[in-house]
């Protein structure tokens, strides 16, 4: 695996040459070695049991997470590990080991249990490869002579946190589909957990961790990543729901993109994790600042940030849009600018549209009805890349699906309602076949630009067979192309 050291400081954009500086973002955490095998056991009982528990106890370490390995279990198994300081437990089966790729999560405390629950007959084990237990941070220095950051609780800014605990990033929810964004420097080696919710860290600036539930995993297949430099620094990478089942951005939302540059003079708002001092070390902060500059694809702005603030989302405070993303520290005592990524970053837009998880909102479907018309059309939404599939339950020998660009509302001499607007776009038919229990389909081209497209759909039916009208009109299903 690459990895790359986050580039924290660059000389003022205006009078000298970009130069990065030392030291790194500090790290929040140490691997230790802690080989451990279980054994194998049985249930021979005909409930769910717990069959082994194990305490581990790294003496005076502020947290830990469990690296396990040549885990054995079948799919009705699984293993817990609870902290003895907060009660917080993860329970992990082996989809949920997959997305955590065979670790726990972030746990309080010095001491865990590990708990292996079987099946009735079924035959389980485990080994632990190591530990990453967690260590007194640092302080970076800030912006001008004083730090004007201030505590903040917007769950849209997640902190990033790697496997190893190397070091730490911020990034931000960008997308109702749980897509997160952060500075590509911090990637893949921040690629592991991000964090809401996050407490106050230790009196030494050692952090402390949210409940499981408040910690998403990251899905490595989706990662995308620029290392450029100031300007070009950028990834991408989509959430795992948490243990719960419950995704990011359903819980917290999400900052909508602005595709645009700010004015000079206009604030700007940075959030994020930076480094501090003592509980403040890489909790949430954020403070505003007026805009500097646009140099290209490279935003200034005179806003504290320290070390782990990288990844941070940048706010057009007016718009409340996410305009960029903090990737360079610039500014000293006696002023300056940091700077950051434009979302105008052509190739950031290339792979962010091109990721239809990401930029697409879900495929959406709503159904509506009127005067005589016959309710008895269904469909499924249309998925970019897939098949939209109609239904229709009716005594009728024929029938089409029909779509337009918009909908409608014009009543017929008959009492039915046509719902679909005949003067807008054609957009497709599509044959039922296999009335009275009927159906169709139509393929959806995997094609990103058609995302957000909508269409008014009906179904028109004829040659009654149990003594209907002539032709009949069915409830309309409204759809919205999507992800």
């Amino acid at each position: 695996m690459r990895r790359f050291t986050p580039l924290l400081f660059v000389c003022l954009f205006c009078s000298t040459p970009f130069s990065a500086q030392s030291p790194a973002v500090p790290a929040f955490a140490q691997d230790v070695a802690y080989p451990y095998a279980s054994g194998e056991f049985t249930n021979d009982t005909n409930v769910t049991a717990l069959m082994h528990s194990h305490e581990v106890h790294i003496e005076g370490v502020p947290s830990a997470r469990v690296f396990f390995e040549d885990v054995s279990m079948g799919n009705l198994d699984f293993l817990v590990v609870t902290s003895f300081e907060d009660g917080v437990r993860h329970e992990l089966p082996l989809y949920e080991l997959e997305k955590w790729q065979d670790t726990s999560g972030y746990f309080n405390g010095d001491r865990l249990l590990v708990e292996l629950y079987l099946a009735p007959g079924s035959t389980g084990s485990y080994t632990i490869d190591h530990l990453s237990v967690g260590i007194a941070g640092g302080y970076e220095t800030i912006c001008g002579a004083i730090d004007d950051r201030v505590p903040s609780f917007d769950n849209r800014a997640v902190r990033m946190l790697n496997s190893s605990g190397t070091s730490a990033c911020s990034g931000w929810l960008a997308s109702n589909s749980s897509c997160v964004l952060s500075a590509g420097h911090c990637f893949p080696g921040l690629a592991s957990v991000a964090e809401v919710n996050v407490p106050l860290s230790n009196p030494n600036g050692s952090f402390n961790h949210p409940p499981i539930e408040d910690q998403f995993s990251v899905q490595q297949a989706s990662l995308q990543w620029v290392n450029g430099g100031p300007g070009n620094d950028w990834a991408m990478a989509q959430l795992f729901a948490n243990n719960l089942g419950q995704t990011a951005a359903d819980l917290h939302g999400f900052y909508e993109i602005g595709f645009f540059q700010p004015a000079v003079g206009e604030t700007i708002r940075i959030t994020g994790y930076g480094s501090d001092s003592g509980t403040s070390d890489q909790i949430q902060q954020t403070h505003t600042g007026p805009h500097v500059a646009n140099v290209g694809d490279r935003l200034h702005y005179a806003v504290d940030t320290t070390g782990g603030s990288s990844g941070s989302v940048v706010i057009h405070e007016p718009s409340g849009m996410a305009v960029g993303i903090h990737t360079h520290g610039g500014c000293s005592s006696g002023g300056g600018s940091n700077s950051g990524t434009s979302m105008l970053n052509t190739g950031f837009m290339a792979a962010w549209f091109a990721m239809v998880d990401c930029s697409c909102p879900p495929a959406m479907l709503a159904s509506r009805t009127a005067g005589g018309n016959l309710n008895a059309y269904a469909a499924t939404p249309p998925v970019l890349g897939g098949t939209m599939i109609f239904t229709v339950l009716a005594p009728y020998s024929n029938g089409v699906v029909f779509a337009t660009a918009a909908q409608a509302n014009i009543p017929l001499a008959n009492g039915q309602t046509l719902l679909v607007d005949t003067g807008a776009s054609f957009l497709f038919n599509s044959a039922i076949v296999g009335l009275p229990f009927g159906g169709g389909q139509m393929n959806v081209p995997s094609d990103p630009a058609l995302c957000g497209r909508s269409a008014a759909t009906q179904a028109i039916l004829i040659g009654p067979t149990g003594g209907g009208p002539p032709f009949q009109l069915t409830n309309s299903q409204d759809v919205t192309i999507g992800s």
